[in-house]
């Protein structure tokens, strides 16, 4: 089609292009090759909206350039850092999206695999957005079919080729292929349509409707017809055999291309860096990777606590499955070596833990037990309590710590024993009451009765405590991945009573809600645990060390650690010498703590008979059925369309007009049979009963000038058949009445009736003379 600087715009064609470029998007959802495709997904939609915005604009091609270059920059960030961790702040996201970017680039360049499965998602996202903006915008100012549809028809191609799974969902193709030859066939018709147009050339009122429901049933029948051809083993393997031959020019590209989609074959990709931000949702997997986050070196201490945690953030309010803190929270920057207030006060108990950043822009401390002081410029988060001390919430660097910096924090282990912990109390100060024994409005009964029928004949909070988590720990399997609760289910009571099975976000937080439910204040902790010590004695915290844990609030103690989740292993505590008891009449006091509390009763496991003749379900037949699906979609369109056809006027006529169409598009008569043909097919019944008239004189050998009109053909026929003088009146009168009376349609069963008389009367006279 000629360019022009008019813009055009046309519904059906956009709908045809949009459809025919998301369904290269959800082809690639499909292959599940990596996390978060989701991007590719909204990054198409936005390129086709977009393309379709600058198509329709007054903009030439430098502004359209320009425009386009801004949206890139600003969308396709945005909808990358919208598929990072929820949990995370913007500002860390743009961390993260810059530390893994970069990360990936400087293994790609060192010709190493590149683990982290979000380039990827970048990349596939690059190619998407430019395919949807570029495809929409060339439809609306080039009206160009190819330029349209021609790089999204290579994009599922070759997602095509690439996915190797046994059950690739090759009918995503043939839905496809109908849409764009739907595209190419209206873009088809409106080039024709303009041409007409130009050269003045008459185009009946059906002939939009007729011709798009032509192209929809040639479209349906062409893809069942090719769909039906069966394709050979050896047709493949010889253009295998040439795909072989030709790729091993380009091995040297083919390996770094198979370097940077390495996360695809990564059954366990990279989450990327470890942040915890203002709301923490129980979340569907824990992080993983064997990236290093921190390397600590601890000091030797003569009291050290059974296990260190490293805390990264604090929780104290739960609501449908998010952790949040509460309203009223501070942040105040804060210099190097600024002492902290804590409701304890530890300087006279500080030791001095030193960390190694391995990450790059990380914002959030890493920190021990009640942190004391930092020797970096921070930024605090907090509540002030009423006697002016702080419940400090987190740490963050500013700025943003990079890779390999150093920084030292003064923390206060706690290495309390369990006499200590028994004898401790319940004496709460309020403002631990009044923030740390939050529970939903609509807590599950279900959770509260279970903690107390577990607490129950349990004396002191540690005991309630300890009794929890062997329940947990001995009831709860763990996994790295746990699916989304149900719809309507509370997701601790669905874990806890329904499945059973999860990692520490879901363990701890269980732990926390029932210790709140039976009185004992508690809140959720978030970092990493203690990681595994090197040559040096300093452990090295890994990606895979994040964690979650509860802590339980003792009067005059503070904030004590349990562990509750099965990855870890058992905290023991010394038991410690009760001050009623004399040292040396302690037999037991050596014992360790899992010595002590009596493990809990294991149920009987369950038998269930399963059926002899049980079948698993065909993996092969569920994905067969999209298959037929689309054969069926096709099938009733080519049979809507033939209806629809019919329905209206007989196909055969709809072919002849075309044919004659053509003949007269290129300035040429067509025969008279074919011209006859068409004008017997497209006169109504009662003038098709009439032209029985003309066949009867010609039988009869009458001479009749072609300029007779129908009422002097009648007088004519009169006179060679008298005795049919009523039956020609009859069809004579329901002819002109159908001719010239436009509101009445005529008799036709009588005008049928006349015409079979005067027809066999025809045959006897024919007969007689012969």
């Amino acid at each position: 089609m000629q360019k022009s600087s008019q813009r055009w715009f046309d519904i059906p064609a956009m709908i045809f292009l949009m459809i025919a470029v998301l369904i290269t998007s959800t082809r690639l959802s499909l292959t599940e090759w990596t996390p978060d495709l989701q991007l590719v997904g909204n990054l198409t939609i936005m390129g086709l909206f977009l393309g379709f915005s600058l198509g329709l604009s007054k903009f030439k091609k430098t502004g359209v350039s320009i425009l386009t270059l801004l949206y890139s920059i600003t969308l396709i960030p945005w909808q990358i850092i919208r598929i990072l961790s929820p949990i995370l702040t913007t500002e860390e996201r743009i961390y993260e999206m810059s530390a893994r970017v970069s990360g990936a680039l400087t293994t790609f360049i060192a010709k190493e695999p590149v683990d982290d499965h979000l380039i990827v998602v970048i990349i596939l996202g690059l190619f998407f957005w430019v395919v949807s903006l570029y495809s929409s915008y060339a439809l609306i100012r080039f009206q160009n079919s190819l330029a349209a549809i021609t790089p999204s028809t290579v994009l599922i191609l070759a997602i095509q080729y690439y996915d190797h799974s046994a059950e690739s969902p090759i009918w995503v193709l043939g839905f496809y292929f109908f849409f764009s030859l739907l595209l190419i066939g209206r873009l088809d018709y409106l080039q024709n349509r303009s041409r007409w147009e130009e050269k003045n050339v008459f185009i009946v009122p059906d002939a939009k409707f007729d011709i798009n429901l032509l192209s929809l049933v040639s479209i349906a029948f062409l893809l069942l017809a090719a769909w039906s051809i069966p394709s050979s083993n050896a047709e493949w393997q010889e253009i295998s055999r040439w795909w072989d031959k030709t790729s091993h020019r380009f091995k040297s590209a083919r390996d770094n291309i198979d370097n940077i989609f390495s996360s695809v074959d990564n059954p366990r990709p990279v989450i990327g860096q470890v942040f915890y931000g203002g709301d923490l949702p129980l979340g569907e997997r824990s992080y993983q990777g064997n990236a290093e986050i921190a390397v600590i070196q601890v000091p030797e201490l003569e009291e050290a606590p059974p296990r260190y945690y490293w805390r990264v953030r604090s929780y104290d309010t739960y609501l449908n499955g998010l952790w949040t803190t509460a309203e009223g929270e501070i942040t105040e920057s804060l210099p190097a070596q600024t002492p902290l207030l804590l409701p304890i006060d530890p300087e006279s108990q500080t030791e001095k833990f030193t960390f190694t950043n391995k990450a790059d822009l990380r914002p959030l401390l890493i920190m021990g037990h009640q942190t004391y002081w930092a020797d970096i410029d921070t930024e605090a988060a907090f509540t002030e309590l009423p006697d002016g001390s702080l419940d400090l919430s987190l740490l963050r660097a500013t700025p943003a710590l990079r890779n390999e910096e150093v920084y030292s924090t003064r923390s206060a282990p706690l290495a309390p024993t369990i006499t200590q912990l028994r004898e401790s109390g319940t004496d709460y100060p309020d403002w631990v009451t009044e923030r740390y024994l939050q529970l939903p409005v609509d807590f599950p009964e279900s959770i509260r009765e279970l903690a107390l029928d577990l607490t129950r004949g349990r004396g002191s909070a540690y005991d309630k405590a300890r009794v929890i988590t062997t329940y947990l720990r001995t009831k709860i399997s763990y996994s790295e991945t746990v699916p989304a609760p149900p719809a309507g289910r509370d997701p601790l009571e669905w874990f806890l009573f329904t499945w059973q099975e999860g990692f520490c976000n879901y363990a701890a937080s269980a732990q926390v809600v029932m210790l709140r439910s039976v009185g004992i204040p508690a809140r959720l902790v978030v970092g990493f645990a203690q990681g595994s010590a090197n040559e040096n004695s300093d452990f090295v915290v890994l990606q895979k060390d994040a964690h979650a844990w509860p802590e339980v609030y003792f009067p005059e103690i503070g904030w004590v650690e349990f562990e509750p989740t099965l990855n870890q292993s058992r905290l023991v505590r010394p038991l410690g010498v009760p001050e009623t008891i004399e040292p040396d009449g302690v037999l037991f006091s050596g014992l360790l703590e899992d010595e002590i509390i009596d493990p809990l009763p294991l149920e009987e496991p369950e038998i269930v008979d399963l059926p002899e003749n049980l079948e698993p379900t065909s993996k092969k037949s569920l994905q067969l059925s999209p298959f037929w699906g689309m054969i069926i979609l096709i099938t009733v369109a080519a049979f809507f369309g033939i209806w629809q056809l019919n329905r209206k006027q007989l196909l055969l006529t709809r072919g002849l007009r075309l044919v004659v169409q053509l003949y007269e598009r290129r300035e040429r008569s067509a025969p008279d049979w074919l011209t006859r043909w068409l004008a017997w097919n497209e006169a109504s019944p009662i003038e098709r009963a009439f032209h029985g008239i003309n066949r009867n004189l010609r039988w009869l050998g009458a001479d009749i000038p072609t300029h007779f009109t129908p009422r002097e053909r009648a007088s004519a026929l009169k006179e060679l058949l008298p005795e049919q003088t009523e039956s020609i009146q009859v069809l004579l009168e329901e002819h002109e009445r159908k001719m010239f009376t436009p509101t009445d349609e005529g008799d036709l069963k009588s005008a049928q009736k006349a015409s079979y008389a005067i027809f066999w009367a025809t045959v006897k006279v024919k007969t007689r003379r012969n």
